[in-house]
């Protein structure tokens, strides 16, 4: 199930945000009891907390919650992982990976930032890469 939000909403005022940061606003979300198979096309911000089997290909951000997963490759403009994957992740602008993230696949964007303790298992190509520590609670 896909729920309907509101408008799309990135904030512009710095671009040196944490990408979680940059989404001010979602357009849908698929809950923790949920899962969706097939492809997720369009515009908008989506917070995934449940189960996707499938490709998506999103102008907007993709957010996938620690309760989500993801079996399936994903492109967006910013891509926040907290759940697992599995597949190949595409950003077109950011790309982070909390603590609790987990992918096995290939990581794309321009940049990459990976908390301590996040998990990859695959290639990564990027043109920036961070690493950082989460200091709010």
């Amino acid at each position: 199930m896909i729920r309907i939000l509101g408008a799309m909403m990135l904030s512009t005022k710095n671009k040196n945000r944490r990408a979680v940061d940059q989404v001010t606003e979602l357009n849908g979300a698929i809950g923790t009891d949920s899962t969706f198979e097939g492809k997720l096309h369009g515009k908008g911000n989506y917070k995934v907390a449940g189960s996707v089997i499938g490709d998506c290909d999103l102008q907007g951000a993709l957010m996938l919650d620690k309760s989500g997963s993801w079996s399936g490759n994903i492109v967006a403009d910013i891509v926040v992982i907290a759940g697992h994957v599995n597949g190949s992740v595409v950003a077109r602008k950011q790309l982070e990976v909390s603590r609790t993230g987990h992918v096995q696949g290939r990581l794309t964007a321009p940049v990459i930032a990976l908390e301590n303790g996040a998990v990859h298992d695959g290639e990564m190509h990027m043109s920036q890469t961070y690493q950082f520590e989460d200091k709010r609670s």
